[in-house]
């Protein structure tokens, strides 16, 4: 499977010779990053905000019944609502983030161990495998391989759920990344999500993430705000972003700061070896 470092900055050579334009880093079978090369524009899933792009969603938790029309639910319009208009509130937060925008975030690098306190938590394996492609990277370092790749691989099994690893907040869903097909090469809109396609980021405190990506187009169970317990179901393991088989690319992470539910596919500050958990 390909490595996202290495598409990253090839990919980023072409952009910065026909465009003038710098980019991201990105993962391996696909993963983050801030738009210069976008296909479409992108949009927020349920009551956005009039800045916010117009286009309705058709993942979960769309804009189409409270987030955009005439103000009279609860999103934008004529503040009647509770989300932005005439400045008596805050505008909600974006559930989820659609498009099919091809993106570019920077690599993580690579820390030493374990974020600290994720040895304290209750772990769990997030889904079904064949094999695994394992994590990779040298302290210090940006990741050559920013998570382990869960492989499922077995056309038999129809469908594989993934589960969340451990108990946390849903802080980012990215939706709207297509996959050409479930198994082999996906050959659209690789570097969708910047590569990580369809995926999910869930904070477990303690400045500690999770990703979960290449998620199947159809079948996210979760949106932006949603508390999750351990081994909760988040969706379909799929084959969106760079990816060239079905399979689950999971990141154990660590960032000091807040993801934007309404941008564009994100890094983390720091990205560990999840196969080192205490998996129960």
């Amino acid at each position: 499977m390909l490595s996202r470092p290495t598409l990253v900055l090839a990919f980023t050579s072409i952009l910065l010779s026909a465009c003038g334009s710098e980019g991201g880093g990105g993962s391996e079978l696909g993963e983050s990053g801030e738009s210069n090369a976008t296909s479409e524009a992108g949009t927020t899933s349920e009551s956005e905000s009039d800045s916010s792009t117009d286009t309705g969603g058709d993942g979960d938790g769309d804009g189409d019944g409270d987030g955009d029309g005439d103000g009279d639910g609860d999103g934008d319009g004529d503040g009647d609502g509770d989300g932005d208009g005439d400045g008596d509130g805050d505008p909600p937060a974006c559930f989820a983030y659609e498009s099919q925008e091809q993106e570019f975030a920077p690599i993580q690098t690579v820390g030493a161990g374990l974020p600290p306190g994720a040895d304290a938590l209750s772990w769990t394996v997030p889904s079904a495998y064949v094999y695994i492609a394992p994590f990779s990277g040298t302290p210090g370092q940006p990741a050559s391989h920013e998570g382990t790749d869960y492989v499922h691989s077995n056309e038999a099994v129809a469908e594989v759920t993934v589960h969340a690893a451990a108990a946390g907040k849903v802080v980012y869903v990215r939706l709207g990344c297509p996959q050409s097909q479930l198994f082999g090469f996906n050959n659209s809109s690789r570097e969708c999500g910047s590569g990580w396609g369809d995926h999910v980021v869930i904070d477990h405190g303690q400045g500690i993430f999770t990703r979960y990506a290449h998620m199947h187009p159809v079948g996210m169970a979760v949106k932006v705000g949603d508390l999750v317990t351990e081994g909760e179901l988040l969706g379909v393991m799929g084959n969106s972003g760079r990816s060239d088989q079905r399979h689950l690319h999971f990141e154990l992470g660590s960032h000091a700061g807040e993801f934007d539910p309404c941008a564009p596919a994100q890094s983390m500050d720091t990205v560990y070896n999840g196969e080192s958990l205490p998996f129960g």
